[in-house]
């Protein structure tokens, strides 16, 4: 006794049956994330203590512990690792989690600290220890 999954039918071209339609959609999205991702990565540029930004963010992304952020005014988007917030406890404890989209961050080149700006306060995080 022969079962299959999904029947075929000799008469009926693949791309016209509708149960591998699903199957295509999934396969399309997955490739649709990697490729995305691979496309944010390699566009990026690692923080490093000669890296400066000022700008307002347009776009966050994050895959597994590295977060990128794109400012409005870059072309490239800026890799951060996933460092932790413990100077401001009202805030929440991972720093990505804080950011939003139009806020302005900024870091001058030679310096250990982000500067995140907002209407009501500025924030300072040191980052010494996440330099690669």
């Amino acid at each position: 006794m022969k079962n299959s999954f999904i029947k075929r039918y000799k008469d009926k071209p693949l791309y016209k049956d509708k149960n591998y339609l699903l199957v295509l959609a999934v396969f399309l999205l997955i490739f649709g994330i990697i490729g995305y991702t691979l496309f944010v990565d390699a566009n990026s540029i690692d923080l490093k203590k000669k890296t400066s930004f000022h700008g307002t963010i347009e776009k966050t992304f994050h895959q597994k512990s590295s977060y990128y952020l794109k400012f409005s005014n870059r072309e490239n988007w800026v890799k951060l690792k996933n460092f932790r917030n413990k100077s401001y406890p009202e805030l929440d404890f991972n720093f990505m989690d804080i950011i939003e989209k139009g806020d302005l961050l900024s870091k001058e080149v030679n310096s250990d600290t982000i500067k995140l700006i907002r209407a009501e306060k500025t924030y300072s995080f040191l980052i010494e220890k996440y330099f690669n």
